[in-house]
């Protein structure tokens, strides 16, 4: 388990804290989906940390991989459940998230610290 910094900039915009990328400032850029779910994990906050793993942990919620784009490197995802009520949101991750873990998870399990 790693625990993730995300942080957002002017007009919503949110990033997250990888220190170690050497790409592009603008492929930290949370989209499609991605954003609405920092979104509603930040509760309005403007920072928000978050505990994220390829294994299950005490506490997570769960993202799971419905189809990968080879083309693009990265995949959607659906988080179903977050604290235990139905939210069924779909997003894409990009392929930061192989940078990340070395592959594409075919779940990631996440909590707020």
């Amino acid at each position: 388990m790693r625990t993730f910094r995300f942080y957002q900039v002017f007009h919503g915009k949110w990033f997250v804290d990888l220190p170690e990328w050497e790409g592009d400032q603008e492929d930290l850029e949370m989209v499609a989906g991605a954003d609405k779910m920092i979104e509603k994990i930040s509760e309005g906050k403007m920072e928000v940390f978050i505990h994220i793993s390829d294994k299950n942990f005490e506490g997570a919620d769960k993202l799971v991989l419905l189809r990968s784009d080879p083309g693009e490197g990265g995949g959607y995802y659906l988080l179903e459940k977050y604290k235990g009520r139905y939210v069924m949101m779909e997003m894409w991750l990009c392929f930061v998230t192989r940078f990340v873990f070395g592959k594409l998870p075919q779940e990631i399990f996440i909590a707020k610290k």
